[in-house]
């Protein structure tokens, strides 16, 4: 008769597997989060909350669960939010005054190169999980093209 998950104890940390499991849930939530808005605002502050070392939170942060559920996250919110970043980026770059103009144009140009990619692949006939990895693909062309060098 084996325990259930709810009973059994991790050898190492003492803590039942479920709490563990919800922790590591709650750190990609927090790495999900982008740095100017996290709180608490570093991984120190974190593992003090969470009650666990920075060792432990650096080791989750390899953890190919706690990334699958960080970049599930990331592209869920991207989805969410992409009709307010393409409005934004569009008051951008329509605007002659603001400094930011060019780049506002060339990331609505790369998103219309790649909008016509997706038209092409339609995405009715997409799963979510290829629609998600999709949106991944977008954010990190995004991400690299507007990194201040």
């Amino acid at each position: 008769m084996g325990d259930s998950a709810e009973n059994r104890i991790h050898p190492r940390s003492r803590r039942p597997y479920v709490a563990l499991e919800n922790e590591k849930a709650q750190f990609a939530e927090w790495l999900a989060t982008p740095e100017n808005i996290r709180r608490p605002k570093t991984m120190k502050e974190l593992s003090e909350i969470m009650n666990v070392s920075r060792q432990t939170l650096r080791v989750w942060s390899t953890d190919y669960r706690v990334i699958g559920d960080q970049r599930k996250l990331v592209a869920q919110r991207i989805v969410e939010a992409w009709p307010d970043l393409i409005e934004a980026a569009t008051k951008t770059a329509m605007d002659p005054s603001n400094p930011k103009q060019i780049q506002a144009l060339k990331l609505l140009a790369d998103w219309h190169e790649k909008q016509l990619e997706v038209d092409v692949a339609s995405t009715e006939d997409m799963s979510d999980a290829e629609i998600k990895a999709l949106a991944i693909r977008m954010y990190d062309s995004v991400d690299e093209d507007t990194q201040v060098a």
